[in-house]
């Protein structure tokens, strides 16, 4: 991803995007992490995408991918705030 927004958390210039799981529920709610829904809760899961500095993530983990266009290594980054409610959820 380019530098196009500020990030959330401290306002300089961002170049990942947070990849928090989210939770939208069909009654229009939302919750983070799956809090408390049961496994029959009707559900769409979708990321945080807040922007983030690389100083403000919280890296969670590399990750190899495989696409048609060859292989790549990425990570797996959360926003602060995700990253207090991923650790709440454990």
């Amino acid at each position: 991803m380019t530098t196009c927004a500020a990030c959330a958390t401290c306002g300089k210039p961002s170049s990942l995007l947070c990849d928090g799981k989210i939770f939208k529920l069909q009654d229009g709610t939302i919750h983070r992490f799956g809090k408390r829904l049961g496994s029959n809760v009707p559900r769409a899961s979708v990321t945080c995408d807040a922007p983030i500095c690389k100083a403000c993530r919280v890296k969670v983990s590399d990750i190899h991918l495989h696409t048609n266009k060859g292989c790549r290594w990425d990570t797996i980054d959360l926003c602060p705030l995700c990253a207090a409610e991923q650790k709440e959820e454990k």
